[in-house]
């Protein structure tokens, strides 16, 4: 690393004319002869300079301080810090050590004389804590040569860029002895020969900065800062980079930066206006969804704009705004931006295909979670924006066109899924359907046993012959609620509304990302996509006019297994005149079996019992055969039975093993399940 120390005795020497100077009663010193310099007032309280004019932030350094009119027993201050061991040596000299760094880092401080009357002097920047200083070798304003904005809005980022070999080739680490500042002020002012005139912003370092390696920024530390100006007017800005804490500058400009020196003619032009610009159209552009970990960049996030007469061609429209924003996946940015965070983007020089301006921007978030990105543009320098989801502006702002951002682990994927049963079911009018099951997989999430809280479930109906995937729109959605586990899947099961008669289709749809997308279910399952002959179908009617004529628990009348295992098949059967007995299901017919502690009645004490879908067998003469299994949670003596229902639910025939109808049904009848806790 190139170093140097920067004592600036001279620089020092020359700020004294700018002290805090107080006239104070020199009492009797009369001896000059130690004056650091010559004053036509010899009697002038002043403090001229500092030797050495450095230090360590830790503080110790022995100094001696110049100046006049010190008075024995005065206090010496370094900042807001009183120095230790202050030895008044003359009315011009003092020694002393100094104290720590009253900021507790690099940095340039006032060094005041106090006398035992109150009266004081001061040298700004009389003493520099730090390292010694490090040598600038190169710096620039990387972006953009001129930029636009409305009074008293900040504008885009200005970006800088500084080279101090040895301390900013490493990458995402920023060369702390660097002090970056961004000002602005009026044509024609010089800010190296008189920095007054320019009003100076503290740039931040850029940890995003990633160059490509071999780029001629590679080794270069980036900063950036926005200008905020409250007056209309066209303003030049440019960077300055100081190596030791502000002492000195190198100022710099745009274009090869103070490889040729510095240049007012070069410097950035900021035009402050309320100008104005329509947005005719925007997009989020690319991509629809990304990851990345906690702290950590995504990739660029794009979005195009189009201004007519100002986006054209290569044409760059410096008076358009842009921002990503993001934030919790289901808020809307265009009601609600307080919601979102929003960061700057960047114009993208290399697209210049089409008559839209192309932005750019990375998104870092820090915590953990699932959220949802977009565009927005101004063209008043952000007294109003234009908001912009993945199918643009153009039909308006939709959340479920929205990015999808996932930082922590790899973002979950539907693996699978299916519209499970029933596949026809039919209700009246009025009255909720039957449970309607859905089942899921996702990887590492379902067969657990418990919900997954990050799957959400739905089951929708809609006109027949119309694909969900499609057109989910035309679809009516109820949110499913976690049912139990099978195998490596979630079971989730609703009851549908519908409030209008006729046939309709239904699906299901699951989702891993709050709902920003969605995975669509039929019947033979997602892996094909979804097949509009595949989807269940619901009749709607005014009232059932199909009576159960009969049903029974068929088969077996005793069976046996142990926890968490599935009986052998358990049938029963069912008789609705003109109905059953044609070789197919019915559609109108629900089949369910339960079980429960033995000695309960599901004729009078429905609830008591475990109630689980049953599904069309076969049919036998005139009857239809229904079965399923149980799978017991815990061990035990059990009772089982079916029981059947044409209204959708709304009415139950419950069936023993010597077949009838409800009012036949007795306690003797009834299966028993005989349950062990092992084999």
């Amino acid at each position: 690393m190139h170093t140097k120390w920067f004592w600036l005795l001279a620089a020092l020497a020359a700020l004294s004319l700018l002290v805090n100077v107080v006239a104070c009663d020199s009492g009797d010193d009369d001896d000059d002869s130690g004056d650091a310099g010559d004053d036509d007032d010899d009697d002038e309280f002043v403090v001229l300079s500092v030797q050495p004019g450095t230090g360590p932030v830790a503080g110790g350094t022995p100094v001696i301080v110049y100046g006049r009119a010190f008075e024995d027993g005065c206090k010496l201050y370094f900042g807001d810090s009183e120095a230790d061991s202050v030895t008044f040596s003359s009315s011009t000299e003092l020694s002393a050590n100094t104290p720590p760094s009253p900021a507790g880092g690099n940095g340039a401080v006032t060094v005041k004389v106090e006398n035992p009357g109150g009266e004081f002097a001061e040298l700004e920047n009389g003493f520099y804590y730090g390292e010694p200083g490090v040598e600038i070798d190169w710096c620039a304003i990387r972006w953009p040569e001129a930029t636009q904005t409305a009074p008293g809005v900040p504008s885009e980022p200005i970006y800088g860029h500084v080279f101090v070999e040895g301390c900013t080739e490493e990458q995402g680490s920023a060369c702390e002895s660097i002090t970056m500042q961004v000002g602005h002020g009026e044509e024609g002012i010089d800010p190296s020969v008189d920095e007054s005139l320019f009003t100076w912003t503290d740039a931040a370092y850029n940890p995003d900065f990633a160059p490509i390696e071999g780029d001629e920024s590679y080794n270069n530390d980036e900063f950036m800062a926005t200008i905020t100006e409250d007056e209309e007017g066209v303003y030049k800005y440019a960077y300055r980079v100081s190596g030791d804490g502000g002492a000195t500058w190198t100022y710099c400009d745009w274009g090869v930066g103070t490889d040729d020196g510095f240049s007012p003619s070069t410097m950035g032009t900021l035009t402050v206006a309320e100008v104005q610009y329509t947005i005719g159209w925007c997009v989020l552009q690319y991509p629809p969804s990304t990851q990345t970990e906690p702290g950590t960049a995504t990739e660029g996030i794009y979005g195009r704009v189009f201004v007519e007469g100002c986006t054209d061609g290569d044409q760059f429209c410096s008076g358009v705004l842009a921002q990503v924003g993001w934030g919790d996946r289901g808020a809307d940015p265009s009601a609600s931006p307080g919601d979102y965070e929003w960061t700057n983007a960047s114009y993208n020089n290399d697209h210049v295909e089409d008559n839209n301006d192309e932005y750019q921007t990375p998104i870092v978030e820090d915590t953990e979670g699932n959220y949802a990105y977009a565009y927005r543009f101004s063209g008043d320098g952000g007294a109003s924006w234009v908001y912009c989801d993945l199918d643009g502006s153009s039909n308006g702002f939709q959340t479920d066109q929205m990015g999808a951002l996932t930082v922590g682990e790899q973002e979950l994927e539907v693996g699978w899924c299916n519209l499970h049963w029933p596949a026809e079911t039919t209700t009246i009018l009025g009255n909720p359907t039957e449970n309607i099951y859905g089942r899921v997989y996702v990887a590492d999430e379902t067969g657990t046993g418990t919900p997954s809280g990050s799957i959400t479930g739905q089951a929708g109906f809609g006109p027949q012959d119309t694909d969900p995937s499609g057109y989910p729109g035309a679809y009516t959605w109820e949110a499913a609620a976690f049912n139990i586990s099978d195998g490596n899947n979630d079971e989730y099961a609703v009851q549908m509304d519908p409030d209008t008669l006729g046939d309709y289709a239904y699906a299901y749809r699951f989702s891993v990302d709050g709902g920003s997308s969605w995975t669509y279910c039929d019947l033979n399952g997602s892996s094909d996509g979804v097949s509009t002959d595949q989807l269940g179908t619901l009749h709607v009617v005014e009232q059932i006019v199909a009576p159960i004529g009969w049903c029974n628990l068929q088969y077996p009348s005793e069976t046996t297994t142990v926890v968490g295992v599935a009986t052998e098949l358990i049938y029963g059967q069912v008789f609705v005149d003109g109905y059953t007995g044609t070789g197919e299901d019915s559609g109108i017919v629900q089949a369910q079996l339960g079980y429960a502690t033995q000695g309960s009645n599901p004729t009078t004490n429905p609830g008591d019992f475990d109630w689980s879908p049953a599904a069309f067998n076969v049919s036998v003469d005139n009857n239809d055969e229904y079965a399923t299994s149980i799978t017991p949670g815990a061990a035990g003596t059990y009772g089982y039975a079916y029981r059947f229902s044409t209204d959708g639910g709304l009415t139950w025939e419950y069936c023993d093993l010597d077949g009838g109808l409800t009012g036949d049904f007795t306690l003797a009848q009834m299966g028993a399940l005989f349950v062990n806790d092992s084999r």
